[in-house]
């Protein structure tokens, strides 16, 4: 039974990849970016690499909206 339900996630998780989308939600968070919402940017980001983690932009935008939420006002 566990073997099964490992098998369904993995399926489940395969089936959500999508670069297209990924893209999509990389320009999002570039748009949040420029507009100074960096929560909201970090968040396309993620969803972005959900749906593509071989992208390796999502991963260096996602840090420098980090890097900017940390940075005293």
């Amino acid at each position: 039974m566990k073997r099964l339900e490992k098998s369904k996630k993995e399926v489940e998780a395969k089936a959500y990849i999508n670069p297209e989308i990924a893209e999509a939600h990389k320009n999002a968070g570039i748009e949040l970016f420029k507009n100074g919402n960096f929560p909201g940017a970090v968040k396309e980001f993620d969803e972005g690499l959900r749906r593509d983690p071989t992208n390796t932009a999502l991963y260096s935008n996602r840090c420098a909206a980090f890097i900017k939420l940390i940075e005293p006002s």
